[in-house]
């Protein structure tokens, strides 16, 4: 932990020498994003990851959904107002339904948006991307996200399953590589921190924005653990974004002691305006080089006294078993797409049930 003393009330007023800035989405913009999970399944399994609010890994054995339906669901969408899908799992890159993968879904779902304007990107931990990324990039694909926790191959064992695929943190930055070079761009690369000592990765903050700025990614965003029920030891690996560890992140950026000092006291600044609120979610945009920072302000029990998860309002979510959901929580209301798919009237049903998701699912 980089030594970061109580900043002077002078720093607050040093904002501009800083490439920091609050960026906020209010709910009009979380309504217009659906996050689609079109597989439970995950060859990885990292012990934080709350799979979408899905529940347990590996319960449905292939998609609940077909091409076809995708493209009904999704056209759906974009008429009742959405104008960003991201495919995410489990693992997405492990879709299979009617001897159709990946490929043929993105391609299937691109072929609407002659008729339906929405951006398409992929959130993937990218251990199957040397396969699919450039072919992807063919059939429509717009941009992916990929997940890099570490470097350190000692704590990528200790992140994932052991009955996980055999991997090492070089394939996820080969992944990250073929990205850029497939086209899949703007690549965004999420990290989530976590731990204290010698197990936790905030350490690594120097050496990952390193190498995001050498593989020629456009974000990285960095996140703290969300608390739920696939996620017993939360407490024991939880880190917020306190004065120590925005004190890592601003050493990290700047590297000066100073520069991190003033950095800790205006992203505090920032951050506490907005604490208790739901809207509009803050999210601080630090810049680097070419590379773009990002933290988002999600703190335990944030939100509870509104009855919501931490993790809050980020996008309406369609489960790999149909259920339409506002945030990430399996407990939280939701509407069943699935039995709407094979009336004749189905794409006005599902168009009804996507305007009444934006109303009242997100809260």
């Amino acid at each position: 932990m980089v030594d970061c003393p109580a900043p002077g009330a002078e720093a607050s007023q040093r904002l501009a020498a800083l490439p920091v800035w609050p960026l906020l989405q209010d709910r009009e913009q979380i309504s217009r994003k659906l996050r689609i999970s079109v597989t439970d399944s995950c060859n990885l399994r990292c012990f934080f990851c709350h799979n979408e609010g899905q529940g347990a890994f590996g319960q449905a054995k292939r998609s609940s959904f077909t091409i076809a339906d995708y493209k009904l669901i999704i056209g759906a969408a974009a008429a009742a107002g959405v104008r960003e899908v991201k495919l995410t799992g489990g693992e997405p890159l492990l879709y299979r339904n009617s001897g159709h993968d990946i490929v043929d879904l993105v391609a299937g779902i691109s072929s609407i948006r002659d008729r339906h304007q929405f951006g398409l990107s992929m959130t993937t931990n990218g251990l199957l991307l040397h396969r699919y990324g450039t072919a992807l990039r063919d059939a429509g694909l717009d941009r992916v996200t990929i997940s890099l926790h570490t470097l350190d191959e000692i704590k990528y064992r200790t992140l994932i399953s052991p009955h996980a695929d055999r991997s090492s943190p070089e394939d996820i930055v080969y992944a990250i590589e073929h990205a850029v070079k497939a086209g899949l761009t703007p690549v965004k690369v999420n990290m989530v921190l976590f731990g204290r000592g010698e197990k936790s990765n905030v350490n690594e903050l120097t050496s990952i924005i390193r190498t995001c700025k050498n593989l020629g990614v456009s974000q990285l965003r960095l996140y703290t653990l969300l608390k739920h029920d696939l996620f017993p030891e939360h407490q024991r690996w939880y880190r917020f974004w306190d004065q120590d560890l925005l004190c890592d992140l601003g050493y990290a950026l700047y590297n000066s002691r100073r520069a991190a000092d003033e950095f800790a006291a205006i992203a505090t600044g920032m951050l506490e305006k907005r604490k208790g609120a739901i809207y509009p979610k803050p999210t601080l945009v630090m810049t680097t080089g070419k590379l773009e920072v990002t933290i988002e302000d999600m703190e335990t029990g944030r939100f509870e006294s509104n009855g919501l998860p931490d993790e809050g309002p980020y996008a309406l979510r369609l489960s790999a078993f149909g259920q339409l959901r506002g945030v990430l929580s399996p407990d939280s209301p939701s509407i069943y797409l699935q039995s709407m798919l094979r009336r004749e009237d189905a794409p006005a049903k599902l168009q009804i049930a996507f305007r009444k998701a934006r109303e009242e699912l997100i809260p």
